[in-house]
């Protein structure tokens, strides 16, 4: 079979399965828990880490659910305005803008999937935490909270 026919083959099965794990790399996000420090509780997920160019670009495009306690962080290597957008991401968002302190400074609600509006930082950032829709609304998270993390060895 030609190269291009066989990756049509694998684009159309995960188009319809909605499974883009295997040919999209899906598995190869480092994986770790991380917690969110608001007021007096403190809030745990499981999340997958973006810290490539190509992980960053591809984030949580073409994913049908996240679970409540799951999320997304990306990682940049140095502080720098960003901008993000749904181009692709099915599921609606909440994303957290993090300094280079690990202080939430700023949390875009409920994004629009599949939206190509930018959505910006509004000042120099290192990490995005990617969280389900409402999530930060349903547990109290704000600017000012402080985030920590491990990745899985």
């Amino acid at each position: 079979m030609k190269p291009f026919f066989c990756l049509l083959i694998a684009f159309v099965f995960c188009s319809i399965s909605g499974s883009w794990a295997s040919p999209y790399g899906i598995e190869d996000f480092a994986k770790g828990q991380l917690s969110i420090q608001s007021a007096d509780k403190t809030h745990n997920f499981d999340i997958e880490i973006a810290q490539t160019d190509d992980q960053r670009q591809r984030g949580l495009m073409f994913r049908r659910s996240l679970a409540e306690n799951h999320g997304m962080l990306f990682i940049y290597d140095s502080a720098r305005h960003v901008s993000m957008w749904m181009k692709n991401t099915y599921v609606p968002l909440d994303m957290l803008f993090i300094d280079q302190n690990k202080k939430i400074v700023r949390i875009a609600k409920s994004t629009t999937p599949l939206s190509l509006d930018h959505i910006s930082s509004g000042q120099p950032i290192v990490y995005v935490l990617e969280v389900l829709a409402g999530m930060t609304d349903q547990l109290m998270i704000k600017p000012g909270d402080t985030v920590s993390w491990q990745a899985e060895k």
